[in-house]
């Protein structure tokens, strides 16, 4: 009886080896890709919910609402107010950039929401299009009376105010990008 050398790998088991590294790698890189293009739909979903919220409340409720979507160091969050108060906040990721495009009867302009920037949305009680679409500026809490009854109203001041253009193009990007485009004269989204 003759005995096997056993110190080595043969070809074939180096073969099956490589071959199960090269799908295991392979499959993982596909899932990336789809959980980041995943981000940016998402990202598009939650603006897109978080605005149709508002402008009910706005229309629904005799209080101020407004969105104030930031870019911070730990990504684009949304926040969502009620008169002047916090009510809760949402993260769309590190990931995720946002550029906007606002279309006149004339041209368009895109504008990268950088660093450090604000951007308000405010909407209309009576009608529902857009009242405050501003970047960059500050809010104001006034207290008004009516009646005998004090309310809190929300005024944003200062900054770069785009509501009156025909529309707001959210372009949102992650491994791919997504866009929600809001009609400023009626409120409603494409």
């Amino acid at each position: 009886m003759s005995r096997v050398n056993s110190k080595g790998f043969s070809l074939v088991e180096l073969l099956v080896a490589l071959a199960i590294i090269v799908v295991t790698v392979s499959m993982a890189s596909i899932g990336i890709g789809v959980l980041s293009s995943a981000d940016s739909k998402a990202a598009v979903e939650i603006i897109r919910s978080e605005l149709e919220l508002e402008r009910i409340n706005s229309q629904a409720i005799s209080e101020d609402f407004y969105v104030k979507l930031s870019n911070e160091d730990k990504g684009i969050v949304i926040y969502s107010y009620r008169n002047g108060s916090l009510l809760y906040t949402k993260k769309l990721g590190t990931r995720i950039g946002i550029n906007l495009s606002f279309t006149d009867a004339d041209n368009t302009t895109t504008k990268e929401l950088e660093k450090g920037d604000s951007l308000y949305i405010m909407f209309s009680k009576e009608s529902g299009n857009v009242s405050v679409f501003n970047l960059n500026g500050s809010v104001i809490n006034e207290t008004q009376s009516l009646d005998g009854i004090s309310y809190i109203r929300t005024k944003i001041d200062g900054g770069t105010n785009y509501q009156d253009n025909n529309n707001i193009t959210f372009i949102i990007k992650g491994r791919k990008t997504n866009k929600l485009t809001l009609y400023t004269k009626t409120g409603l989204f494409k």
